[in-house]
């Protein structure tokens, strides 16, 4: 990693693009929530995602998108735009 998670300044929300393991990454992801999670960190995850967040005990914050749709959060509108790429985390769930 560039930087260590205990380094950022403080984060108030997380796009996740989408599920490779090179975009999420366990360990990053609870060292994210176990540092900002008492701010109000946000998740912004597509369709499909949350589930894996609640797997790993994260329930607070998390917002699963569909294309065109948007969130409000912390005064800033987060739209999920289309776009062309795969999804997968193993070889059985694309």
């Amino acid at each position: 990693m560039p930087i260590k998670v205990n380094d950022l300044p403080r984060v108030d929300a997380v796009v996740i693009s989408h599920n490779h393991y090179d975009h999420l990454d366990y360990q990053s992801v609870m060292d994210l929530n176990r540092k900002f999670s008492d701010k109000g960190i946000g998740w912004f995850v597509g369709l499909g995602t949350a589930e894996w967040f609640r797997s790993c005990g994260i329930t607070q914050n998390v917002f699963e998108l569909n294309w065109w749709e948007s969130k409000n959060f912390k005064d800033i509108d987060f739209i999920f735009t289309p776009s062309q790429h795969w999804c997968s985390r193993s070889l059985l769930d694309r």
